[in-house]
């Protein structure tokens, strides 16, 4: 908590620049369309019963099990999965006061690290043939959308998985996903959605990155009982029995689930093409202090950040630069009023009472130009973290420096930021 706060505020502070274009407040979410049609005439009822009949007959006639539908007993016709008994807590039965409680039975991948979950009832958990696979019923994520439709309980889900991503465009870093992609919200009939995700992770074991598909499945199988799958295919660990895994898991949980190890190896190789120049058109140099390096967990297209070891997590502290350019801005921005009252209005739409002690002056001229400091605390699980905000305009173009530290640090952030922004050099 005390460590990934750090990295929240460097991303927090940057969308504060949103409200400059009129963007509004930080949190701003898509809508989730929704295309559920009335109840229909009758003919549609007896087509729709018809065809879920039809839909009966196949999977009794394949004898092939599907979540929520009739436990087939003894069924062997998995290779590569294996039954699992699930038990759901739900709420107080009213009339003798007892907890109800629902058994679902669901099939998991076979492997060393297979099994339920003791320290979570209802989950269920494997890692075979580079899939992590993760059930869950009733995951607590989602106690807060009791009434709402399958599909909005998994957007709001994925909301906070994937803190910021639409708001962001597809390809870019947010947070450790980078070159993130997420899909929109698929609507699944009314009791299920999906999502996919596709990202470039690091990994610290095998000092490499890979590419990583997720698939995000949220099913409704009875009024207060919801099941929640995720499936992550790594593309570095996938062999080739992962295809015939995730077809076994496709039939039973009958959901769609990407894997293209061609597609998943372009990915990873345009990214990482990418990824070997990080300095933006129109940056600051600047000479950091002996150890301080770029931190490429968090640094992308849009913003670089520096701190101790390249590792801000670690350090509890980092220095974030950008420049609004490189943020998609146009020269219109030029235009904006430069002044701290509309620095400070800006800051409070976006932040409101969570800037603690905010303070606004006039800082001078810097390497960046005209420049404006907003200086204010916030308060994560008992912890302080400082944050200064500076905001220059040169004919340059317009430049976002921001600063963060940890209250219990002995070392001094904001030092180095000043020296920056001192002897810094725009090219």
């Amino acid at each position: 908590m005390r460590k990934k706060a750090v990295i929240l505020w460097i991303a927090g502070c940057l969308f504060i620049s949103m409200a400059f274009i009129g963007c509004g407040p930080i949190g701003q979410l898509r809508n989730v369309a929704r295309a559920y049609g009335g109840a229909g005439d009758g003919n549609e009822q007896r087509a729709e019963a018809e065809e879920a009949a039809k839909a009966g007959e196949t999977a009794a006639a394949a004898k092939t099990p599907v979540l929520g539908g009739e436990a087939i007993s003894g069924y062997e016709g998995f290779s590569y999965l294996y039954e699992e008994s699930l038990t759901a807590y739900m709420e107080e039965d009213a009339e003798n006061g007892k907890i109800k409680r629902k058994t679902v039975t669901i099939y998991v991948p076979k492997g060393k690290k297979s099994g339920k979950n003791s320290d979570f009832p209802g989950t269920a958990y494997a890692d075979a043939f580079g899939v992590s696979f993760c059930f869950s019923l009733n995951p607590y994520e989602l106690s807060d959308q009791k009434d709402e439709p399958a599909a909005k309980r998994l957007q709001g889900y994925m909301e906070k998985a994937y803190p910021g991503a639409d708001e962001k465009k597809e390809g870019t870093d947010s947070g450790a996903y980078e070159d993130l992609e997420v899909s929109p919200v698929r609507e699944l009939g009314k009791d299920a959605a999906s999502v996919t995700v596709k990202y470039c992770r690091w990994n610290d074991r095998k000092e490499d990155y890979s590419v990583i598909y997720g698939t995000y499945y949220l099913k409704e199988l009875q009024p207060g009982l919801l099941a929640l799958l995720e499936v992550e295919i790594d593309s570095r660990e996938a062999t080739s029995k992962t295809p015939g895994l995730l077809e076994e898991l496709e039939a039973f949980y009958e959901v769609d689930m990407e894997w293209d190890s061609g597609r998943a190896q372009e990915k990873l190789e345009k990214y990482l093409a990418g990824k070997e120049d990080k300095e933006i058109a129109g940056m600051i140099e600047f000479q950091f202090p002996k150890g301080w390096e770029i931190d490429d967990n968090y640094s992308g297209e849009e913003m670089v950040i520096y701190a101790p070891g390249g590792d801000s997590d670690g350090a509890g502290c980092g220095i974030g630069i950008t420049n609004l350019q490189a943020m998609g801005y146009t020269s219109e921005a030029l235009d904006w009023p430069m002044n701290e009252k509309y620095m400070e209005m800006f800051i409070q739409d976006g932040l409101g009472d969570r800037a603690e002690g905010l303070t606004v002056n006039d800082y001078g001229e810097t390497c960046i130009g005209k420049t404006i400091l907003a200086e204010f605390a916030y308060k994560e699980a008992g912890e302080t973290i400082d944050c200064r905000l500076y905001f220059g305009r040169s004919d340059k173009g317009m430049y976002l420096v921001v600063a963060v530290q940890f209250q219990w640090l002995e070392m001094n952030t904001f030092e180095v930021v000043e020296e920056l922004l001192e002897k810094g050099r725009v090219e």
